[in-house]
């Protein structure tokens, strides 16, 4: 087994610094429960049993006996909290209301499932039955009560606007069923549990070939039991509305966690927990930076390197013992390490306190579930992966071993979804049309996963007059952009993509002015080509004016986006470099960003704009313009060829130009050391065919 021990260690002394500076968070009541966070119920339940599995573990795992002895204490009056504020016990949590059963109550007693474990035999009696209840409650809610949104019943679809895209919470609703039924094997309603625990589970990861699976999965034959494709078959989710990536991991995390738990109490695992399992980790596995980080190809909604990234470790746990892929402990202990070398940056003992200092004065209620998500994360791999634990396995149930992923050559893509990705040694270059920006893309080198960010990175931005305001200062609002044209092809090491976005739309000015309905104000064209020599990618974004006179504020080109803080060592080096015409800069001596025109560079911090989703960055934008203006009908506003090249590529800098053949018609050319080379562009709307490669 992977050598741990010194991982382990830094967990624990993570978790007692922790936990110490959770205490300002902490309330105790005078009959002697506590709690974490707010102790509301929904997510603030949730907040509770994250705080319990940290207590519970370093009860277990603390470097004194004073340690053990508090953690102890901690866990076991926040596990009684937890049990008598649920609806069949006996109080009300804080906000005067029992919490309930709902799509989502079990996930928490799920992730922290270990911890009710470890504390278990310290309860008293009646603390036990108590627990028995509750958790025998919430099993017959699923079974005959289960409603996500307005839809009952288990439900799967690709596409979350249907409002039943529900992969995640199938699966951790399958697996509490499961573990009460295992957990409580005289209850009345057993092999209800464990047939709704089934049908939950393989209508986690599933997908549409399922409809028509005669495989026999836990005594089912899998198409009996198919409700819908929660994924699509590239095994690309469309969960929250976009290319979401996090809860992939979310779903394999749930997976994980369960089976761990299953085989350590010595219970049978499902077939179907297993169910895709090694399908979707052979998309997630490309998608992880050296350093144990997401490379969030689609972006996401929420505060960086967070929630989804602290659910990648149970994943990583599961890949190396269950899939048998051989690098995936040393990504978890990568993982760990960034973990640490944030928190060694706030001396309270927090996980983000310097960067969420804004979120934990405003919002500490989601403030302390982000901090939880953390520390039950490592609590759950420092109790499976720590000190005195062996590779433990369920052979009678797990899937055949991984084929060997060469991530030195993989492609990704989806026509439906609208997205590509290459990975190669230097490379990672991505393209979205349904991420979470609505457009999106990467260029960062393979090494170097703390060159992503996802806001709008590489889409052009343009600021109207009164406009609804945009989630951060490097995003156009989304409320008035819309995807009106996509095309995509992936050739040999690479792709080309083009996407035409409708801007401007339902534009309104205060006092008196709104735009047409549906009408938008310009159309902006943009152009990916990653090249076949995994170092090279070319773009040309161009805005066109529609047909009035577009109230304009600003505009910017290029909007390349490079994350500047901890992760980092908030150290960034941007050194200009000689070019014949035009603009050239080198970022970290790793990444050349050449454009025709003028580069403008800006920092932006936590405090700058705090919707950065909590990471300071630097944008690197092409011929801004600032202060109002009207632009004419048919004007171009953003006109602007740009060529980005992994540095190592060559000994001899390369030579980037763009040549306008006609209106519609323009060439990419790149000069390198293997030769010249062409991107013929075809703007014309009607093309079938708008782009050609020769390379």
């Amino acid at each position: 087994m992977h050598d741990i021990s010194q991982a382990a260690g830094q967990v624990v002394g993570m978790l007692e610094r922790w936990l110490a500076g959770a205490e300002r968070y902490v309330t105790e009541s005078d009959d002697g429960l506590a709690w974490y966070g707010a102790g509301y119920p929904g997510w603030g339940m949730q907040t509770v049993y994250k705080w319990i599995a940290a207590a519970a573990v370093i009860a277990e795992h603390g470097s004194t006996e004073s340690v053990r002895h508090d953690a102890r204490q901690r866990a076991l009056a926040g596990l009684r909290y937890a049990i008598h504020t649920h609806r069949t016990g006996s109080r009300p949590t804080t906000d005067g209301r029992p919490w309930d059963s709902t799509w989502i109550s079990v996930l928490g007693p799920e992730r922290a499932a270990f911890a009710i474990d470890l504390l278990h035999d310290q309860l008293d009696p009646e603390d036990q039955a108590m627990l028995r209840r509750q958790r025998i409650a919430e099993a017959t809610w699923l079974v005959d009560d289960n409603v996500r949104g307005t839809t009952r019943g288990i439900q799967a679809d690709r596409w979350a606007s249907s409002g039943k895209n529900a992969p995640e919470s199938n699966i951790w609703n399958g697996t509490h069923l499961w573990r009460t039924a295992q957990a409580y094997p005289d209850c009345e309603r057993r092999d209800d549990y464990l047939a709704t625990a089934v049908e939950s589970l393989l209508n986690g990861v599933s997908i549409e070939a399922d409809a028509t699976s005669d495989a026999v999965v836990d005594g089912h034959r899998v198409a009996n039991l198919h409700r819908g494709a929660n994924f699509f078959d590239s095994y690309a989710l469309d969960h929250h509305g976009y290319l979401n990536l996090g809860y992939m991991v979310i779903c394999a995390s749930n997976v994980a966690i369960a089976h761990q738990d299953f085989v350590r109490q010595g219970w049978p695992v499902p077939e179907s927990l297993h169910w895709h399992q090694r399908e979707l980790w052979q998309r997630i596995r490309p998608c992880i930076g050296p350093d144990g980080r997401l490379i969030r190809i689609g972006g996401d909604s929420r505060v960086r390197y967070a929630y989804c990234q602290e659910y990648l470790l149970p994943s990583l746990l599961y890949a190396e013992r269950v899939l048998g892929d051989a690098g995936a402990a040393e990504l978890a202990e990568a993982g760990i390490s960034l973990c640490g070398t944030e928190q060694a940056e706030n001396a309270d003992g927090s996980f983000y306190g310097r960067r969420l200092r804004g979120l934990a004065e405003r919002r500490p209620y989601y403030y302390t579930r982000i901090e939880g998500d953390r520390a039950v994360a490592l609590a759950w791999w420092l109790h499976h992966a720590g000190p005195g634990r062996t590779v433990t396995n369920s052979t009678a149930s797990a899937p055949e071993q991984m084929e060997t992923i060469d991530l030195d050559r993989v492609a990704w893509d989806d026509p439906d979804h609208g997205f590509v990705m290459v990975r190669g040694a230097r490379r990672v270059a991505s393209v979205s049309r349904r991420a979470h920006t609505l457009t999106q893309t990467l260029v960062i080198p393979t090494a170097r996963p703390d060159f992503a960010e996802w806001s709008m990175n590489l889409c052009p931005l343009l600021q109207w007059e009164d406009a609804k305001p945009p989630a951060s200062l490097t995003e156009t609002s989304a409320a008035h952009r819309r995807v009106v044209d996509h095309h995509q092809q992936r050739f040999d090491g690479g792709f080309a993509t083009l996407t035409r976005v409708a801007e401007g739309l339902d534009l309104t000015i205060n006092e008196g002015w709104h735009s047409r309905r549906d009408v938008p104000a310009a159309t902006t064209t943009m152009v990916v080509v990653a090249a076949p020599d995994d170092a090279t990618v070319v773009g040309l974004q161009i805005c066109r004016i529609g047909d009035y006179h577009a109230p304009l504020v600003g505009s910017r080109g290029l909007n390349l986006l490079v994350p500047d803080d901890v992760y980092n060592g908030h150290r960034r080096s941007l050194v200009g470099l000689p070019t014949e015409s035009g603009s050239a800069l080198l970022i970290d001596d790793q990444l050349e960003v050449r454009v025709p025109g003028r580069l403008e560079t800006r920092t932006f911090s936590v405090d700058d704009d705090p919707a950065l989703r909590s990471i300071g960055i630097v944008q690197v934008s092409a011929d801004p313009r600032q202060g109002a203006f009207f632009a004419h009908p048919g004007a171009v506003v953003v006109d602007v060829p740009w060529a980005i090249r992994i540095h190592d590529a060559g000994p001899t800098p390369f030579r980037f130009e763009r040549r306008q053949i006609s209106e519609d018609v323009h060439e990419l050319v790149v000069h390198d050391d293997a030769g010249t080379h062409h991107v013929l562009i075809d703007l014309a709307e009607e093309t079938a065919s708008p782009l050609t490669v020769d390379w």
